[in-house]
């Protein structure tokens, strides 16, 4: 799915959950295992996704012009992230909740304390998608 695309659905006001993620973001890499995981074992849910990779790529090359920086900025503040991998939980167009795997703060904690963190991330993943999923 596009940006475009992930605006129109916001303004037709529709439900889902869209994954803002990229290729070559390691976090995003260590993170969908576990998504598919999910996926996998809960059939019947679904998300979108967002790759961001080349929008991004445009605002932070040496030659980016000030309105590729401008729209990855308007991206980032509209949709609501800072981090990814993001998962955003959009109720009649509008982002009502979300879940960052392994944020900035998880990398200021040291080794050991990231061990034990990043169990509660994956166990916090799950829950978070239980709430969305079973609720409906």
């Amino acid at each position: 799915m596009n940006y475009e695309t992930v605006l129109k659905k916001l303004k037709q006001k529709e439900d889902f959950v869209l994954y803002i993620g990229r290729p070559d973001c390691k976090d995003c890499q260590e993170f969908e295992p576990y998504l598919k995981k999910y996926l996998k074992k809960n059939k019947g849910v679904y998300l979108y996704y967002l790759n961001i990779k080349e929008i991004r790529e445009k605002a932070y090359a040496t030659n980016a012009s000030k309105e590729d920086q401008k729209a990855y900025k308007q991206m980032r503040k509209k949709l609501d992230f800072s981090w990814t991998p993001t998962l955003k939980l959009s109720i009649d167009g509008k982002f009502v909740d979300q879940y960052t795997f392994l944020d900035e703060e998880y990398y200021t904690l040291s080794k050991d304390k990231q061990k034990e963190k990043k169990q509660d991330y994956i166990d916090e993943l799950s829950t978070w998608l239980n709430q969305i999923y079973q609720d409906n």
